[in-house]
């Protein structure tokens, strides 16, 4: 662990042992969360080959709260579209660690501190298991998906993703070379007409693909010149084209393709 984050932790320790003796009731999710991020930073370890990871795919994280509508409110913060997990697995990239396949979060609730809590909020108890990327992966179950234009027109208002098939998004439902022979055909097509909006919509956008070795859907940008974003939890995720990974999508974000919108929903 580097200086600076011992120094970090220290202070952190400090500041919960005296917000334990003066605050009686235990923080709002919100505000507990970079305590918590803060906490998963010091979870990180050398794995296989000398290489930094984090060992656990189970998190139970046990909180120092009793009174039922606080409970329910923390579920709802952080169990909502796996929104504490994203959270963990984003901080994780920030630090150049590879995420587990798999995070499962565990929320538990208490009445009192023990010793390894050292006067925080919360305890972090992490389930050791082989990290799933050094782990041969197995094909996963498919997840279906739902795309639905909120700003823009297309030729349909919503497309059900029933099927792990490639989903092309673009202007014009056919896309032909200069000889006028067909070399894609756009699921999603935007209208190609004079409306600003699904004028700013390239021919050749941008496109989804389910990953089976993650059950993940993944969004790619298809053109350089295309401005492919997804909008989240009022963050917006720029997609780079040419990534070979793409970027992942969760429930409710909102992809952007030029000024065009849709809302990708999981689930049937």
């Amino acid at each position: 662990m580097s200086w600076w984050l011992k120094i970090r932790n220290k202070f952190r320790e400090l500041e919960n042992r005296f917000e334990a003796q003066f605050r009686h009731e235990p923080p709002h999710p919100q505000e507990l969360l970079p305590d918590i991020l803060n906490h998963i930073e010091e979870k990180i370890t050398l794995l296989q080959g000398n290489r930094r990871g984090f060992p656990f795919t189970l998190l139970r994280i046990y909180l120092l709260e009793t009174r039922a509508e606080s409970q329910a409110l923390f579920h709802t913060i952080y169990e909502g579209d796996n929104y504490l997990a994203q959270q963990i697995r984003q901080r994780l990239r920030e630090r150049d660690i590879q995420p587990p396949i798999r995070l499962d979060v565990e929320l538990k609730f208490v009445s009192e501190r023990t010793s390894e809590w050292k006067h925080r909020w919360f305890y972090l108890q992490g389930d050791k298991a082989p990290n799933p990327q050094f782990e041969r992966r197995q094909p996963s179950s498919f997840i279906p998906a739902r795309l639905t234009v909120v700003q823009g027109q297309a030729n349909k208002q919503s497309y059900d993703l029933d099927s792990p098939r490639r989903v092309d998004i673009g202007r014009l439902e056919e896309v032909s070379d200069a000889k006028g022979i067909p070399r894609r055909i756009n699921e999603v097509a935007f209208l190609d007409d004079r409306n600003e909006i699904n004028r700013s919509v390239g021919r050749e956008h941008a496109h989804l693909a389910f990953d089976p070795a993650t059950s993940e859907w993944r969004l790619y940008a298809d053109s350089h010149r295309s401005n492919t974003n997804i909008l989240r939890d009022g963050r917006t995720i720029n997609v780079s084209a040419g990534g070979r990974r793409g970027e992942r999508l969760f429930h409710n974000d909102v992809i952007i393709c030029g000024r065009a919108r849709l809302l990708f929903e999981l689930g049937p």
